[in-house]
């Protein structure tokens, strides 16, 4: 489909933890370097890696979308990796960085 179009083609860095030659766009992830940079090798999602990886590179916001770690109708269970987002979302308010939630309307 689609992204079999695009992705050959894309100029951009796409992070992975595995190259592909079919796209050479593909970054191997900088996962040590993030995790001796940041102190902290708790990572158990590809939102906690995002994070992580904005707080390594010291971006001064960062907004999150559709992430639905807890629900309106049970506020006490929550899905595994919460508690990690949770803790970088702290660490990157500990630089000062801003961070936007956006719920589904």
């Amino acid at each position: 489909g689609v992204m079999r179009k695009l992705l050959p083609t894309f100029n951009k860095p796409i992070y992975t933890c595995e190259l592909d030659e079919r796209v050479p766009a593909l970054t191997v992830f900088p996962i040590e370097e993030v995790i001796k940079d940041q102190r902290c090798a708790y990572l158990n999602t590809t939102v906690a890696y995002s994070l992580a990886f904005a707080a390594y590179n010291k971006v001064g916001q960062v907004d999150l979308f559709g992430m639905d770690f807890s629900y309106k109708n049970n506020l006490h269970f929550a899905e595994a990796g919460r508690a990690c987002v949770e803790i970088w979302i702290w660490n990157l308010t500990s630089i000062d960085a801003k961070v936007g939630v956006r719920r589904r309307s």
